[in-house]
């Protein structure tokens, strides 16, 4: 055993997606109107200002050098930009959604565009505070700022990397961690009172927190080791070999040309050896089998300029999952991961993978309040307009780790006692064996150099899926 103990060598470590305080995202306006799905705001509370109640929970206040008005949980008026402007058409666009949307003007109503006094700051109350906040902005000019809590956050185009063109904004989302909360959200108009107006729409709120998860991301030098090896043993696997996907099991895409509503049978099937007439870049998608599923449209690959047809993928579950797990390749650009339709962070970040194209590894979602993981998207390129192209393969739901012998979710030194001293005893069938002889991991009823050779690999991953 000291030979292959000496093999032993650290291949990852996941990082985990809990942090303290505010996090705050910008969407590219290239995906005005989508769903909430793809902005992450799932389940929330959705103001649309389509009337003058505003929804339960929150208030509006304006401030101006021409006067203050709120905090008001109704609107002194509604605003159809393309029907109640009588000084031009400069808020045409604004509404999200439906015709209406709000105007940062104390009478939610123009006044004329040169009257700088009357086009301030918009703060948004809630009560009770909530967890997240989402909202489009149009027509800005200039750079806005963001007070969360009465705090200065800074300037939104550093904080979202999106910048002011006097048009479509794009969508801002609001997160808070651990235990902080959101009671306000305002939005500056310039240092000082610069007079320009811009509108909101598809306000989001939620007091819920985003799902408590565990991600981990294992390197891709174990592309394609056995599920043991990997931990996931008794899992349950999709590996997109055919058209009927696993009972539990739907997914659906949504990008720039439409939407796929999720479906447990697959449009297309696709061999990125046979089926990709534009190149070669899935060639190396395919964890096991000849087949993946990637994330164009219905799951068969487009020119890769067409970036309107390469868009999201979403993997629902009927039955909600404690662990679930994929492999990644070839994903080259920013993509945030959606848990239950919110925002859980970026995809390297939260993984420690590398989205550089190529395989980036296997990529783990855990629970971490039981199973209650429902849906997982990979929202692409979400500050661009869509265009990325990612597969995936060999689905895991569920599945335990093997050579966790003391049921902790980590694979350490204390397995590695428990493992040495069923390694000294060898045969399952010895009275002195620990009932189940779980040290057998390849069930032959001996605890050797097999089942050495499979605890090292987990031992160097570290982490349960």
């Amino acid at each position: 055993m000291s030979r292959l103990m000496a093999s032993i060598t650290a291949l990852s470590i996941g990082a985990s997606a809990s942090l303290a305080g505010f996090s705050v995202y910008g969407v590219s306006p290239l995906r005005w109107g989508q769903s909430n799905g793809t902005l992450g705001v799932g389940n929330a509370t959705i103001e649309n200002f389509e009337d003058a109640a505003l929804a339960p929970g929150l208030k509006v206040l304006w401030e101006s050098p021409a006067g203050n008005v709120g905090p008001t949980a109704v609107l002194p008026n509604v605003f159809n930009p393309s029907t109640d402007d009588a000084f031009g058409t400069a808020f045409n666009g604004g509404a999200f959604d439906g015709t209406r949307c709000l105007l940062n003007t104390r009478t939610n109503d123009t006044f004329p565009y040169s009257d700088s006094a009357s086009y301030g700051d918009v703060t948004f109350e809630f009560d009770p505070p909530v967890r997240l906040v989402g909202f489009s902005v149009h027509q800005n000019e200039t750079d806005l700022g963001l007070f969360i809590n009465g705090v200065n956050k800074g300037k939104l185009s550093t904080l979202t990397g999106l910048s002011p063109n006097g048009g479509k904004y794009g969508y801002i989302l609001i997160q808070s961690s651990g235990a902080d909360t959101i009671s306000s959200i305002k939005i500056k108009n310039g240092s000082v009172p610069s007079g320009d107006g811009f509108t909101f729409d598809h306000l989001a709120f939620s007091t819920e927190p985003a799902p408590s998860v565990e991600v981990h991301g294992i390197a891709p030098s174990i592309w394609g080791i056995d599920n043991t090896s990997l931990g996931v043993a008794n899992a349950i696997f999709e590996d997109f070999e055919d058209s009927s996907l696993i009972p539990q099991l739907a997914i659906g895409w949504e990008a720039g040309a439409g939407v796929i509503a999720p479906s447990n049978t697959l449009p297309h099937l696709f061999n990125p050896l046979t089926d990709d007439p534009f190149g070669t870049a899935f060639h190396t998608g395919v964890w096991d089998g000849a087949r993946c599923v990637i994330s164009a449209m219905g799951n068969q690959s487009f020119n890769y300029n067409a970036g309107a047809n390469w868009g999201d993928i979403l993997f629902t579950f009927g039955t909600p999952q404690q662990r679930v797990g994929f492999s990644v390749q070839q994903m080259d650009r920013a993509t945030r991961v959606m848990v239950n339709e919110r925002d859980i962070g970026d995809f390297a970040t939260l993984s420690g993978l590398t989205a550089l194209g190529g395989r980036q590894g296997f990529f783990r979602v855990k629970s971490l309040t039981g199973a209650n993981i429902t849906s997982i998207r990979f929202a692409n390129d979400r500050t661009g307009n869509f265009g990325d192209g990612i597969a995936f393969d060999h689905l895991t739901l569920g599945g335990r780790c093997l050579q966790d012998l003391n049921d902790d979710e980590l694979i350490d030194d204390a397995d590695f006692v428990l493992f040495v001293g069923q390694y000294n005893l060898l045969d399952c069938a010895d009275p002195s064996m620990p009932a189940g002889c779980l040290a057998d991991l390849n069930i032959d009823g001996f605890v050797d150099d097999a089942d050495f050779v499979i605890f090292v690999v987990g031992y160097n991953i570290l982490l349960c899926p």
